[in-house]
């Protein structure tokens, strides 16, 4: 039996309007967040330099703003809109995303540097900030009183990280003095054009976090897909394209401390401020999934533990290490893109991530450790023997 061409046409035009218009508006809204981002970043950095605040400001700027504010935006919108399976994840995916993918693409790029900072405060801290998330969503839900401690948290943190770049190291304090004058913080002189571009670079993010949240929002009711994979998914990697692309670009121009650091804060940032505001816009409570508390906090905690002897081990995030999380990443990929797909096949795929994913994993982080601690350890003085005794 043929088809009337009106009604192919009838088909075909619902196609376009319930698939294909839902994943190009998602896909112009991650566009807009990288634009935004950086012209943000250029805005408020020349800002910054104008008032007379320190470099080491301008380098928590490269974090704070044009790291975290597209997540920030993204889950915000989301929480406000009602969609707290997509803020969590979205939140919750971009730290995975960002220590495993971004990291591991990065070392894959180059090896990596941890400065002193980093390894003084940083890298311990996301553990910790971490645990608390697990802690505080255990309950089921993120309440306003705990968005505020968690807002408060985050304020103390840029406020000790601005604090400690005052005796940075002086490699580092040269990198961000160059990244001022060429690069991506590069700022025009013009106060009232700083100003437009930081206007404009907020409003871009505003307005692309708020088409990928509908269009992948869409695209998951119409698909049938769990809010909470759509924001561990496609919004998480939406939201964190510009920190893989200034992650890349300080990579391949050897500024890999600068690369590190922003990865790593970031992540301290998301779990902070981000998860913080999303509970204060929040209609109610910020409600958190319980397939979220059972494995992809947990998932995030074991990437963030994954940091630590790694980056401890030498200061070197090595290219084999970078292949190794990229690893862990397509792994966890894999098994959130078969939840979507064939539900029936998760089953066979735990048993392998606890026969052999996690057993691996275990045996790295300890050999990591114990390379740590052979690395401090003091050097024995060597026996000296004196001829014709």
């Amino acid at each position: 039996m043929q088809v009337p061409a009106s009604l192919s046409c009838l088909f075909e035009e619902r196609i376009v309007h319930e698939y294909l218009l839902p994943a190009a508006i998602a896909i112009a809204g991650a566009i807009l967040l990288i634009l935004g981002s950086g012209l943000l970043v250029r805005g408020a950095s020349g800002l910054v330099t104008r008032i007379g605040l320190s470099l080491e400001m301008i380098g928590v700027i490269v974090i704070a703003l044009g790291a975290t504010m597209p997540v920030l935006a993204t889950s915000a919108i989301a929480s406000y809109r009602g969609e707290s399976g997509l803020a969590v994840g979205t939140i919750v995916g971009s730290n995975i995303f960002g220590v495993l993918f971004i990291l591991g693409l990065s070392a894959l790029l180059t090896p990596l540097t941890a400065a002193a900072r980093l390894i003084r405060l940083d890298v311990p801290l996301v553990v910790l900030v971490s645990l608390a998330v697990l802690g505080l969503a255990w309950k089921g839900y993120i309440g306003r009183a705990d968005g505020v401690g968690l807002v408060i948290a985050a304020l103390a943190y840029v406020g000790w990280t601005a604090f400690l770049g005052r005796g940075e190291t002086s490699p580092v304090r040269e990198d961000l003095a160059q990244l001022v004058r060429s690069g991506p913080l590069q700022s025009p002189r013009s106060l009232i054009v700083q100003v437009i571009l930081g206007v404009t670079g907020l409003g871009l993010i505003l307005l692309g976090a708020y088409c990928l949240v509908r269009g992948v929002a869409d695209l998951a009711d119409l698909l049938k897909i769990d809010s909470r994979l759509a924001g561990l998914t496609a919004l998480a990697i939406g939201a964190s394209l510009p920190t893989l692309i200034a992650a890349i670009w300080f990579s391949a121009r050897g500024r890999r401390h600068i690369a590190l650091g922003t990865i790593i804060g970031s992540n301290i940032l998301n779990s902070l401020a981000v998860l913080g505001i999303a509970a204060l816009v929040a209609s109610e409570m910020l409600k958190v999934p319980s397939a979220a508390i059972r494995f992809d906090i947990p998932v995030m905690i074991a990437a963030s533990i994954l940091c630590i002897p790694i980056i401890c081990r030498g200061c070197v995030v090595t290219r084999w290490e970078g292949v190794l999380f990229l690893a862990c990443y397509a792994a966890y990929f894999t098994y959130l893109v078969l939840q979507i797909v064939v539900p029936g096949t998760v089953k066979a795929f735990d048993k392998l991530v606890i026969m052999v994913v996690i057993p691996a994993t275990i045996i790295l982080v300890m050999i990591g450790i114990l390379k740590v601690l052979r690395h401090r350890r003091p050097a024995r003085p060597a026996k000296h023997r004196i001829r014709g005794i």
